[in-house]
């Protein structure tokens, strides 16, 4: 699949993990929860594109003077020239597992820099991570998941 996402499933980062295991194990139906946290996914990724940082808080790498110099629109913000990378966020779930990320080509480009062998004159395209957990985000995939298992 091309593109760039973000997996949570029972093998995810530890504290999430154990929830989730939980969960698989007592419930029947992880749908409304998985639904839950892709939501909340979309709303905090949309303000990263808004605050030009990555899920960790790290700000993006600035544009090129020379692409900053010939951006028509947008002028002053990363990944926005017509919003359609942020757009096109969305999250599928399965039957214990939330993907969350983007199908655009260009979407891992962005997420994880390119270097440009090809054509001397064109730069490098810098990494500028926008999808992944954050640490209040994984606070809030356990909240939802516990509040579930009560």
């Amino acid at each position: 699949m091309a593109g760039a996402k973000i997996q949570i499933s029972s093998e995810g980062a530890q504290a999430v993990s154990e929830v989730l295991t939980q969960l698989v194990n007592n419930l029947d139906d992880l749908a409304p929860a998985l639904g839950n946290v892709g939501e909340h996914l979309m709303l905090t990724h949309r303000d990263h594109f808004d605050q030009q940082r990555s899920p960790d808080g790290d700000p993006w790498q600035p544009l090129s003077p020379e692409y900053a110099k010939r951006k028509k629109k947008n002028k002053g913000k990363i990944l926005r020239l017509n919003d359609i990378l942020r757009d096109t966020l969305a999250y599928n779930i399965g039957d214990d597992s939330l993907e969350f990320g983007s199908n655009l080509e260009y979407a891992a480009i962005h997420q994880f820099g390119a270097a440009n062998d090809m054509i001397p004159r064109l730069a490098a395209i810098p990494a500028r991570p926008f999808l992944g957990l954050s640490r209040d985000d994984e606070k809030e995939v356990i909240k939802i998941f516990s509040e579930l298992l009560k």
